[in-house]
C-alpha cells in the first residue's frame, strides 16, 4: 500500500509538471498572436483531462476551450490546476458561476473524495478552498437542483445532497439511496421539470428516476433500461426535454423522449466510430452534442441534429492526453 501511495504521489506530480508544459506552450502562443485581438467565444467548454485509458488513473488538469459554433475548431486557451486536485473526474457550477471541481480520490479508500471550488473560471481562475464531509465516497457526476448540489457516489451506492446558504458555505443535507445498489451509482441530471436521472452502471445499466415532495425528499419514480444502456456514464438533456446518455461499454448514446405523462420512450441510439467509451455529454447553447471519449481514438466527438432530430456526426477534436473523462459548457451570462 505504501508503494502505491508512492506511486500516485509521483503520478500527480507528472501531472503537475504536463500542466507547466501545456501552460508554457499556450503561453507562447499567445505572445506570438498578441497583435490580433481575440475574437469573442460564442461559448465555454471545460474539459476534464486523464492520463490512462479509460480515465481510471490519475487525472487533470482541467482544459478551457472557446467554441465559436458549430463550423469552427474549439481552441484551447488555458489550463487550470490546482494542488488539491486527486483524481478529479467530473464538473459542476454553482448558480453564481463558481466551478466546482469532484475529485474521486484514493480508489482504495471507500471514504475518501472532496471536491475543489474555482473561482472566476472564465477569466482568471484561482482556488477558493475545498467542500470535504464524512459522507464522501468516491463521488463523481454532479448537479444542481435550486441551492442543492446532488453528487453521485461509487462508495456509498448513493447521491449524496448538500446545502449551500448564502454565504456559500455547504453542509451534508441527507442522501437518494432507494434502488441504488452495487457501487454503481455515476452520472446525475434534472430534467427541465425537475425530475432526477440517475445512472448505474456496470452490471446494473439501469437509470433511475426520482422526482421531490413537497418537503424536499426523493421519490423513486420508475427506472429506464434497455436501449443500448451499457456502462452508462454522464448523461444530459436538450432543449426539448430529450435525454441522451453515454455507454461506455456500448460505445454508443441511448435517446429517450417522454410523453406528456412522463412516460419514458426509446428513442434509438447514436453510434458511430468516433464514439469510444464515451463518458461525459453536454449540449452547447446552440444545441450542439458534445461527448467526451475515454479509450482510443479518444479526444471529443460532435453531433449536430436536423428539424427531425435525426443526429450527424460533425467531426472531432483532439486533446492533449485525448483521454476525456468529462466535459461541460458553462453557464450562459445572465441577461
Amino acid at each position: 500500500m505504501a508503494s502505491h501511495r508512492r506511486s500516485i504521489l509521483r503520478s500527480r506530480m507528472t501531472r503537475v509538471a504536463i500542466a507547466g508544459v501545456l501552460f508554457a506552450t499556450l503561453t507562447t502562443a499567445a505572445a506570438s498572436e498578441a497583435a490580433t485581438p481575440p475574437l469573442r467565444a460564442a461559448a465555454t467548454l471545460f474539459v476534464m483531462a486523464a492520463r490512462d485509458s479509460g480515465g481510471l488513473g490519475e487525472s487533470g488538469p482541467v482544459l478551457r476551450y472557446d467554441v465559436r459554433g458549430p463550423t469552427r475548431a474549439p481552441t484551447l486557451n488555458r489550463t487550470i490546476d490546482d494542488p488539491s486536485f486527486f483524481r478529479p473526474c467530473c464538473f459542476a457550477f454553482t448558480p453564481s458561476g463558481e466551478l466546482l471541481v469532484v475529485n474521486r480520490g484514493d480508489p482504495f479508500s471507500p471514504k475518501s473524495g472532496y471536491i475543489s471550488r474555482i473561482l472566476d473560471p472564465l477569466g482568471n481562475p484561482s482556488s477558493n478552498g475545498q467542500i470535504a464531509f464524512r459522507d464522501f465516497s468516491v463521488p463523481h457526476w454532479a448537479a444542481f437542483r435550486h441551492k442543492q448540489l446532488f453528487v453521485a457516489q461509487l462508495g456509498q451506492s448513493n447521491v449524496v445532497h448538500l446545502r449551500f446558504n448564502r454565504r456559500g458555505i455547504a453542509s451534508p443535507a441527507g442522501a437518494v439511496a432507494d434502488g441504488l445498489c452495487c457501487n454503481a451509482p455515476r452520472g446525475v441530471a434534472f430534467s427541465p421539470t425537475g425530475e432526477l436521472f440517475v445512472t448505474q452502471c456496470c452490471t446494473v445499466n439501469t437509470v433511475n428516476r426520482f422526482t421531490f415532495d413537497s418537503a424536499g425528499n426523493a421519490v423513486p419514480n420508475g427506472v429506464l433500461s434497455g436501449n443500448g444502456l451499457s456502462n452508462p456514464q454522464d448523461l444530459a438533456f436538450d432543449r426539448s426535454g430529450e435525454l441522451f446518455v453515454a455507454n461506455a461499454r456500448g460505445n454508443s448514446i441511448s435517446r429517450f423522449k417522454f410523453d406528456s405523462e412522463g412516460t419514458a420512450i426509446a428513442n434509438g441510439q447514436i453510434t458511430g466510430a468516433a464514439l469510444s467509451g464515451p463518458s461525459g455529454v453536454d449540449f452547447s447553447p446552440w444545441g450542439e452534442l458534445f461527448v467526451g471519449n475515454t479509450f482510443a481514438p479518444g479526444g471529443i466527438s460532435r453531433w449536430t441534429f436536423n428539424s427531425s432530430g435525426a443526429a450527424t456526426f460533425n467531426g472531432s477534436f483532439t486533446t492533449p492526453s485525448n483521454v476525456v473523462i468529462d466535459i461541460q459548457f458553462a453557464p450562459e451570462p445572465s441577461g
